[in-house]
């Protein structure tokens, strides 16, 4: 749980931090595409569309750089690498939607950006050690 707790955290801590680096933007940089600009790009592409079946290739086609930067990236700031942070957010949002909703397994996993359901309940259950059925029916949310 201690890990869940830790992600949430980063994750908001994240969109607070976009959140302030677009209302205040630094004076003029002469590089526009430093490391955390393009990195903050990046959470922001990945932010915008996991909803989406997007891949890393998705993301490195939009900031225009090497797949290994964007690794080398990453890891620097968050110490994980792209493809885990884009689960990590898809899982994310898979477990808010089995708490919160009725929604059949399969539109849980196109509501997150899986194209396949199989592929959703693999990843769900070795990210959670649940399957998303067993965490919808220990997490659920029952109506006030």
């Amino acid at each position: 749980m201690d890990h869940e707790n830790d992600f949430i955290f980063e994750s908001k801590l994240l969109a607070i931090l976009d959140q302030l680096a677009i209302m205040y933007p630094q004076a003029k940089i002469k590089n526009k595409n430093t490391p955390n600009k393009i990195f903050t790009q990046g959470i922001q592409f990945i932010h915008n569309n996991f909803e989406t079946p997007i891949t890393i290739e998705s993301v490195v086609d939009y900031l225009s750089v090497d797949r290994t930067y964007l690794f080398k990236l990453f890891k620097k700031e968050l110490g994980i690498s792209p493809q885990k942070y884009l689960i990590k957010c898809r899982i994310r949002k898979a477990r808010q939607l089995l708490s919160t909703t009725d929604n059949p397994i399969n539109v849980v996993a196109n509501s997150c950006g899986y194209v396949n359901s199989l592929h959703f309940s693999r990843s769900f259950k070795h990210y959670t050690n649940l399957s998303p059925s067993q965490y919808r029916q220990q997490y659920r949310q029952q109506p006030q």
